[in-house]
């Protein structure tokens, strides 16, 4: 019984730290402030329990303690809001930028603001109120588990029936189920520097919502963490060496097949040697690669020949998701396809689209034409149909849908590989819901000024239809369609009454993939808002080689051009040029003269520049301080 009442009180303690901790997010943290103790300097009363995590952390380059020179990790001291967003956006490898502010919280010091900066956006923190983050007030376990809570992109109060602790490994289903309802929760007292490490190190077998890998394997796969390192200090699940095996059974592609799920990231042609006979192959001229999961596919140019010799040798620098790297060999095998392919999975992802799986590379005909030997309800598919590099997956886009019920698709045995194997038949029964709905317009998202996003309920057809903004009338052609969203540039650029009385958006003619269409004379009406940018952009700069500057802005903005800045030495102009790509939000600034050694440049951002949301706000001015090298 005390064993139970235990248990019960740790869960207490780490499930409603994310409930209290939304209540002094939203700015009631003065209210317990005269309840937290000792929340400066050291506690010598609090026992360090986290020392070799602690160097474990440092050592994996994921704890920077609080000396930019020597180890002093100062685990007996008093936490601040600041320094916890810090730990804990440092352990999880957070994107920052070298901003030294956040607009809006002037609390925020430059050494914390890149990671404050990145918690605001992504909704990890929302402050204290009162344009303040609480920078230099304590922190307790209940704001940080809450701070992991929104990280890991748990939302909403899915806390309360511990969705949050079981998925990020804190505890058991069975231990979950043990919980109450009445369990009351944390005080208010504040955690030193060890107890904030013990978490972070904790935190690193935990999990994002939706994902099967541990924090640590992320940060691995991301290169943010040395896989070796972690794996000698006991974080890294175990697994097995990475390995491959060489299989040769098609004439026109030779299958790498790896013991592991890939990061495909790191498979380029450059860590393949090939060989068929003697002779060394040129990627591009002689072969391609695909991969797909934990294969990587050989794809030749020109047909092996049978009996040929194929040699594979892979070099260092290939990794598993896991971050497991590649146990260097070469392998041979001989060319013997003498096994007629096979069929092995056929899905009908929506009622158009039909993709077929085969063991080995196929030689089918492609293109917008009848099929003969695929068949759907015994009639022949009349659609076009493309392959994957490999040649083993055949995805069908049909001419006409599929009506919801009951079917049969029939893939017979006329299909053949390139050494003229033909498939053995193969037949399967599906199901479709019936549809006789034409698509609706769930929302719509406005963050930019000349573009929305449309979501809709459903696919749709991208060939007809149109979208009207108001006034304006666009094709559906003039977007780009993805599945049941639409990325819709506008001719005519939204205002600022959008943000507040809204504009009409109808949908006339649209078709669903089920060929259900919306009226074309009466339509669908939807109304949205733009989003109310208020925040202005900001900017970053970094000196890239040969005489080049890169600006980096925080969001997209109208346009940067010459007449947006000034680049001087000495109060003289400096003669430049200057091109900005919306789509990484970067400028480049090219210096046409040689720099001059030992000078400083004086680049200075003006406030002609506007963002691009409906409200225009317009950048704060700023200069930076460069030494260009030639």
């Amino acid at each position: 019984m005390k064993r139970i009442f235990t248990i019960l009180l740790i869960l207490t303690i780490l499930v409603t730290s994310s409930a209290s901790a939304f209540a002094i997010e939203k700015g009631e943290f003065d209210k317990n402030e005269n309840k937290v103790q000792n929340h400066k300097g050291k506690d010598k009363s609090q026992k360090l329990k986290n020392v070799d995590k602690a160097q474990t952390l440092y050592d994996l380059g994921l704890f920077k303690g609080t000396s930019r020179t020597s180890y002093i990790p100062d685990l007996d001291r008093m936490s601040t809001r600041a320094e916890a967003i810090v730990l804990i956006g440092t352990s999880l490898g957070w994107p920052t930028t070298n901003i030294t502010s956040v607009p809006g919280y002037p609390d925020v010091p430059a050494w914390a603001a890149p990671y404050v900066a990145y918690a605001l956006e992504n909704n990890i923190t929302k402050g204290t109120g009162h344009n303040k983050f609480g920078a230099d007030l304590p922190v307790n376990e209940r704001m940080i588990y809450t701070w992991y809570y929104r990280a890991l992109l748990f939302t909403g109060d899915s806390w309360k029936n511990s969705e949050f602790l079981v998925t990020a490994g804190l505890i058991t289903q069975e231990q979950a189920d043990q919980m109450k309802d009445e369990l009351t929760g944390l005080t208010d007292t504040a955690v030193i520097r060890d107890k904030i490490v013990g978490i972070m190190f904790d935190s690193m077998q935990w999990k994002e919502k939706g994902s099967n890998q541990r924090l640590i394997q992320k940060l691995v796969k991301n290169s943010r963490v040395d896989w070796k390192k972690a794996k000698d200090r006991g974080l890294m699940p175990d697994s097995n060496e990475l390995t491959f095996d060489v299989k040769a059974t098609s004439l026109k592609a030779v299958s790498v097949e790896f013991s592991q799920l890939l990061n495909i990231s790191t498979v380029t042609s450059a860590l393949f040697d090939i060989k068929v006979g003697e002779v060394s192959k040129v990627f591009g001229t002689d072969f391609t690669l695909e991969t797909i999961d934990k294969t990587v596919y050989i794809v030749f140019n020109n047909l092996l020949t049978q009996a040929s010799t194929v040699s594979v040798g892979v070099k260092e620098g290939i990794k598993s998701v896991d971050g497991v790297a590649v146990t260097v060999a070469t392998k041979s095998v001989i060319v013997n396809d003498i096994v007629s392919p096979l069929v092995t999975a056929v899905e009908v992802t929506n009622p158009t689209t039909i993709k077929i799986n085969f063991s080995e590379s196929m030689n089918i005909l492609t293109g917008n034409l009848t099929h003969d030997n695929i068949l759907i309800d015994g009639s022949k598919a009349i659609g076009t149909s493309t392959m994957n590099a490999s040649k083993t997956i055949l995805t069908l886009v049909l001419d006409t849908a599929i009506l919801g019920g009951n079917h049969n698709i029939q893939v017979n045995s006329g299909l053949a590989d390139f050494s003229g194997l033909k498939t053995i038949e193969y037949n399967k029964a599906f199901s479709l819901p019936l549809d006789i709905t034409s698509p609706s317009v769930i929302s719509v998202t406005a963050d930019e000024r000349d573009k929305i996003v449309i979501k809709f309920n459903e696919e749709i057809n991208k060939n007809e239809g149109f979208i009207f903004v108001g006034q304006v009338q666009y094709p559906l052609t003039a977007a780009i369609i993805n599945g049941d969203t639409a990325y819709l540039p506008l001719s005519i650029p939204l205002t600022t009454e959008s943000t507040i009385l809204g504009t009409l958006l109808t949908i006339k003619g649209i078709k669903d993939l089920s060929n259900n269409a919306v009226d074309s004379t009466v339509g669908k009406n939807f109304i949205f808002k733009a989003t109310n940018d208020i925040t202005p952009p900001t900017a970053t700069v970094k000196v890239l080689v040969d005489k080049t500057i890169e600006v980096q802005f925080s969001e997209v903005i109208d346009a940067f051009t010459l007449a947006d800045y000034t680049l001087t030495a000495n109060g003289v102009i400096v003669p430049s040029t200057i091109s900005y790509n919306s789509a990484d939000k970067k400028a480049i600034i090219v210096i046409t003269t040689a720099p001059v050694e030992s000078t400083t440049y004086t680049l200075s951002i003006l406030d002609t520049v506007l963002d691009n949301s409906v409200s225009q706000n317009r950048f704060v001015p700023i200069s930076f301080q460069l030494v260009i090298n030639n």
